[in-house]
């Protein structure tokens, strides 16, 4: 994730005036990421990531952030981060909803260096997990975890699916699941 640094020398920008400079820091990203989606550069001015989870044991290394982007209406946004692949790796979407303009739904899939890919996102508070499903496939569960405070209220999921993208992984589908197994339906968290 790059980060833009502004500094000011008054001695050597005479010719820049300090509301200027204003203007121009205002209007840098404090953080930038690639979207998963698009490949497309998405700036997010905001609080701080935090990590919810990482990887463990014999999978590829990767963790999740997340935050909430104040330009797009306080969003919530979640991020993979491959630590093999440095600033490019992962991917990144703010908004899960099911609305026609948004790239993602209600979860979102991240490649990591290793091929292996990273399905993740939010869930309403009453899923206490995920099944994963695709054709051909067995279908497995996942526990979720809750969103920390100063996020909404809700919980959160993440896993490195079977297979890689060089072995053409199928499209999984994900049906969040109550604490009886019983389906629960999505919420948008936009």
């Amino acid at each position: 994730m790059a980060r833009a640094k502004v500094t000011f020398d008054s001695m050597k920008h005479k010719s820049i005036s300090r509301s200027a400079l204003l203007v121009l820091a205002a209007a840098l990203p404090l953080t930038v990421s690639c979207s998963a989606s698009t490949g497309t550069q998405t700036a997010h001015a905001s609080a701080s990531p935090r990590e919810l989870a990482s990887s463990s044991g014999d999978t590829p290394a990767w963790s999740l952030w997340g935050w909430l982007d104040a330009a797009q209406g306080s969003s919530l946004c979640l991020e993979v981060r491959d630590p093999k692949a440095g600033s490019a790796g992962g991917g990144s979407e703010c908004g899960f909803t099911n609305q026609p303009t948004d790239t993602t739904g209600y979860y979102a899939s991240a490649p990591l260096v290793s091929q292996r890919i990273v399905d993740y996102g939010p869930l309403p508070a009453t899923a206490v997990a995920v099944r994963l499903s695709a054709p051909g496939r067995r279908s497995f569960t996942v526990r979720s975890q809750p969103l920390p405070a100063g996020f909404p209220a809700g919980r959160f999921w993440s896993t490195v699916l079977p297979g890689t993208a060089a072995s053409g992984n199928p499209t999984w589908t994900a049906q969040p699941l109550d604490s009886q197994g019983k389906p629960v339906a999505f919420q948008a968290f936009d």
